[in-house]
């Protein structure tokens, strides 16, 4: 059951904005818990559950960071998220099991911002070091994102995964304005 708390409704809102921009900048939108359909009432194609079930066999249904096969769970390789401003969108996500998924929280992050490892950070510890491993996955997971901007020619994959620095600030006010509507109606009526 969620904690229904302030910070917990302003993240909502920050999700909503995250998607919205999505589908403004690439007329595309990902949620693995729907039907996939060409276009929505808006014409937004929508990659749905069966589009997961394409991503997991891509990664051979292994997690992309230590390639173990355990139960996959959905993970933005830019966090969806106020700090990142991942997408949401099939090139932004691959399959992880639980552990690699909660490790990317730091414990030690005294910034908002630094409170996620970056991926490549998270797939450097989950491949324990080994280079050959490393250089691989990173190769795979750069291919699944490039498979969905093939004609892009950006030279830092991690571009096409997030919005601008100027959305990730507006998604950082829109966070702190429902936080504190909300803590202030919590004091007028609790």
């Amino acid at each position: 059951m969620a904690d229904f708390t302030p910070s917990y409704a302003a993240n909502i809102g920050v999700r909503a904005f995250l998607t919205y921009i999505t589908k403004k900048q690439l007329n595309e939108v990902f949620n693995h818990r729907s039907v996939d359909r060409c276009a929505d009432r808006n014409g937004v194609k929508v990659y749905g559950k069966l589009e997961w079930e394409t991503i997991k066999n891509r990664f051979h249904m292994r997690c992309a960071y230590c390639g173990e096969s355990k139960e996959l769970t959905v993970d933005h390789l830019a966090m969806f998220n106020r700090s990142q401003g991942g997408l949401q969108h099939p090139r932004n996500v691959v399959p992880s099991c639980r552990p690699c998924n909660n490790n990317r929280r730091k414990t030690n992050g005294e910034a908002k911002s630094d409170k996620y490892d970056t991926w490549e950070a998270q797939l450097k510890l989950s491949t324990g070091g080994d280079p050959e491993k490393f250089k691989k996955r990173k190769k795979d997971i750069t291919d699944h994102i490039l498979k969905y901007a093939p004609n892009s020619d950006v030279r830092d994959v991690n571009e096409l995964l997030a919005v601008s620095e100027d959305s990730i600030r507006i998604a950082e006010r829109l966070y702190n304005e429902i936080t504190d509507a909300i803590e202030a109606a919590q004091c007028k009526y609790v």
